[in-house]
């Protein structure tokens, strides 16, 4: 059934999703369904059937990454080092892409282990480390 969903998630983002399909994604948001609070955040960040609205898309980034949601905490990661919608934050972004990393989440490893080589995880390194 999680798949059905994401395959249905990646259709709507790739064909442009109607009014429709935003609003029976954002009932599916509101039911607490992971997947599609990720869809949601995904098209308030890009303005996909919505307007742009970065503070949208961090509540439903969040809602999801808070679920344990690797695409969602590594969207999150994404908002807080690009400083989308919200300061650019590295130890936020660290925090979250290191989550997806931990879930196997190839981009977030990537990602820490980048954080690492430029010196922006330094802060929370030297913070964990003592």
């Amino acid at each position: 059934m999680k798949a059905f969903r994401l395959l249905v998630a990646v259709l709507v983002v790739c064909l442009g999703a109607s009014a429709q399909e935003f609003e029976g994604t954002k009932e599916a948001a509101e039911r607490g369904d992971a997947e599609s609070q990720d869809l949601l955040g995904k098209m308030y960040r890009d303005g996909e059937s919505v307007s742009q609205d970065s503070a949208e898309a961090l509540k439903w980034f969040l809602e999801a990454a808070e679920q344990g949601l690797a695409s969602a905490q590594a969207n999150l990661g994404r908002m807080y080092l690009q400083g989308e919608g919200v300061s650019k934050n590295y130890d936020e972004a660290f925090k979250w892409y290191e989550k997806a990393a931990e879930q196997g989440d190839a981009h977030s490893q990537f990602m820490v282990g980048d954080m690492y080589i430029d010196g922006s995880a330094i802060s929370v390194a030297t913070f964990i480390m003592g």
